[in-house]
């Protein structure tokens, strides 16, 4: 009986950190958002409307994917997790969202955006590299994430790359409905960033499952 009750309260101590952490940092990232949306509607360039999806998506990727791991993880656990992982996780969580107030404040073009995104991704790819060594189920979401930030990092970095010129291309405007490459790059991050989320929940959903 004793034993159970420790148990409990062990539990509810993960659980209340889990949420109060993640609460902050929800907050923090929509207080991010804001500042963008403020600037967007200061600002002259279309592109930063057409990279908004583009930015949530991002976004929304980290705030979901890092509720359901902590919450399966430490909140939810069924034995005892590990204090000091958790702590870990919760310095990665404040360090992404420094990173997201990053990305959003004042990049000059899409190409910095993209930049910036991609330290973001790559960001993420090192808690997955590091997650595949603590095994059992961490290894195996660091495992699907060590993937889906993979793809994410390369189709940005393609992205980057690529000249200006590509999107210039009389069919590209016709069929993105703009006259600026800037506008068209961005529509285009936008609908990777858009298909990488969808494979990311459906993932996240699987895992959660197991």
């Amino acid at each position: 009986m004793v034993d159970n009750e420790s148990t409990q309260v062990i539990s509810s101590g993960y659980k209340q950190i889990v949420e109060n952490s993640h609460r902050i940092f929800t907050v923090f990232t929509g207080a991010t958002l804001s500042f963008y949306v403020n600037d967007l509607f200061s600002a002259k360039e279309a592109w930063r409307f057409w990279a908004v999806p583009a930015v949530i998506a991002l976004m929304l990727r980290y705030i979901v994917g890092s509720a359901i791991h902590l919450n399966q993880t430490y909140a939810t656990a069924k034995t005892e997790p590990s204090c000091l992982c958790l702590f870990f996780d919760i310095v990665c969580l404040v360090a992404f969202g420094f990173l997201a107030l990053f990305i959003i404040k004042g990049p000059d073009d899409i190409d910095t955006l993209m930049w910036r995104s991609l330290y973001f991704v790559s960001a993420g790819f090192s808690w997955s590299l590091i997650a595949l060594f603590r095994g059992g189920k961490q290894a195996a979401i660091g495992w699907t994430w060590l993937w889906i930030d993979g793809i994410q990092w390369v189709v940005t970095l393609v992205l980057i790359q690529a000249p200006m010129t590509w999107f210039a291309y009389p069919w590209m405007f016709s069929l993105l409905f703009t006259q600026d490459p800037q506008v068209a790059k961005a529509m285009v991050m936008a609908l990777a960033y858009s298909i990488i989320l969808y494979f990311d929940f459906r993932e996240m959903v699987r895992w959660a499952k197991d």
